[in-house]
């Protein structure tokens, strides 16, 4: 009986003790916590001990970086080898080749090619290297230095030479325009005149026999400010075209046109003087619609009158102005 209230006693003692210990705790964590403390006693109180990586774990790390170094580095060697190599003179083109150009010179073209083919990309592989050259960027300065080439095809003759050919395709001439006239007449000086295409572009400077008849011309800036220039388009490529079918509209009437001077009027408007081959002149406006006026012109020279005698109605007449609708006025 007594052990038996000596183990009680001694059970009652530690459960005494457990709860003094639990007071003490729980009094120094509402300490800490107090509402008056700083936020950064807050934070040490909750912020334990740092945590450490475990001996495996760190290994892992060190292994992931080893492999990511090792990564870096053959790529940086791969590039170096394949720009080592790229340099080799069996593999750069030593012969470029020009086909299909009549207007523009091989050596023009011969000359712009090597240009775009000088230097290496990033300091390290050579842009004449027959498998890293710019072949677009090639062919589009190609056709933007020389308006005549409408295409430009890049080949290989064969896979063993060196010899980059060049095939081109130009501008077919559909008609021309000159800048000036001389003082004597109305025909313009060859020396000012440039082939235009049926889009109505500008390609390339016309040589002395292109005064003659062989080709209408178009002479007079279209625009109040600068002329057309080398590479631009003297109208819009849908004017222009109508403008040409118009034109070619006019030999079933008995009308041959040989120039079509282009004037200025106020409104920022334009007309249009067509010279025959007799001389005489056909004034239209470019406000109407050439549709309408081709009707108009349609139904003059068809009137029974004008139509049995037209040739030697324009023998007889200086100029006829269509710039009316409905009204025809000549002289």
């Amino acid at each position: 009986m007594q052990f038996k209230a000596r183990v009680r006693s001694d059970r009652a003692i530690l459960h005494s003790m457990v709860r003094e210990h639990r007071s003490e705790a729980t009094k120094k964590c509402a300490k800490r916590v107090s509402p008056n403390k700083s936020f950064h006693g807050m934070v040490n109180f909750y912020a334990g001990p740092r945590p450490h990586f475990s001996r495996l774990a760190r290994r892992r790390r060190e292994k992931y970086l080893l492999y990511i170094l090792l990564g870096v580095l053959g790529v940086l060697t791969g590039v170096l080898l394949v720009g080592y190599f790229s340099q080799n003179p069996k593999l750069l083109i030593g012969q470029v080749t020009v086909a299909g150009n009549q207007l523009v010179s091989t050596e023009e073209i011969v000359t712009e090619t090597n240009s775009v083919l000088e230097g290496k990309f990033f300091w390290l592989f050579p842009r004449r290297n027959m498998y890293l050259f710019p072949k677009q960027k090639l062919v589009e300065n190609l056709e933007e230095t020389f308006p005549a080439l409408r295409e430009v095809v890049l080949n290989r003759p064969s896979l063993g030479t060196r010899m980059l050919l060049i095939s081109v395709r130009e501008r077919t001439p559909h008609a021309l325009w000159c800048n000036t006239t001389s003082s004597a007449s109305d025909v313009p000086t060859a020396s000012f005149c440039y082939f235009l295409d049926t889009d109505g572009l500008l390609f390339s400077p016309a040589p002395d026999f292109s005064s003659g008849g062989a080709y209408l011309r178009f002479v007079g800036n279209p625009a109040s400010s600068t002329p057309p220039s080398l590479g631009s388009h003297l109208f819009p490529t849908d004017r222009f075209q109508e403008i040409s079918f118009f034109m070619q509209s006019l030999p079933s009437l008995g009308l041959v046109p040989q120039t079509v001077t282009i004037k200025q009027v106020p409104g920022d408007e334009i007309d249009f003087t067509i010279g025959l081959t007799g001389g005489v002149r056909i004034l239209i406006s470019g406000a109407r619609r050439l549709e309408s006026t081709l009707s108009d012109m349609s139904a003059f020279f068809n009137d029974p009158e004008i139509a049995t005698s037209n040739g030697e109605f324009l023998d007889h007449i200086q100029y006829i102005d269509f710039r009316s609708a409905g009204k025809v006025y000549y002289k």
